[in-house]
């Protein structure tokens, strides 16, 4: 019961992860890799920079490594934070991570 438990839940995450994909995909008119690499797509803040150009384009001044093609040198907060100042100012609501027990 467990194991079918874990597999619906990982499942679910997949979709709901493809959605996220397939959204962005038509936000910035850009493809992102397979769902399985998501994870590791979005850990430069590139495509969520990307994202935030879309709906708030004053607020995304530059985008690091945007081409991707070399280390970005602790640039990538700089990406999430224009993510987050762009949500900011298209008045998405403010998400803090949860505390950890």
């Amino acid at each position: 019961m467990d194991s079918e438990r874990r597999h619906r839940i990982a499942h679910e995450y997949l979709v709901r992860i493809g959605e996220a994909k397939e959204w962005i995909e038509a936000c910035i008119d850009e493809d992102l890799p397979p769902v399985v690499d998501m994870e590791d797509a979005l850990t430069n803040g590139v495509y969520l920079a990307k994202l935030a150009r879309f709906f708030a384009p004053k607020s995304v001044k530059k985008i690091y490594d945007e081409k991707q093609e070399q280390p970005l040198n602790l640039r990538h907060s700089d990406n999430f934070n224009s993510f987050r100042v762009a949500s900011l100012k298209a008045g998405l609501p403010l998400v803090r991570p949860r505390a950890f027990l």
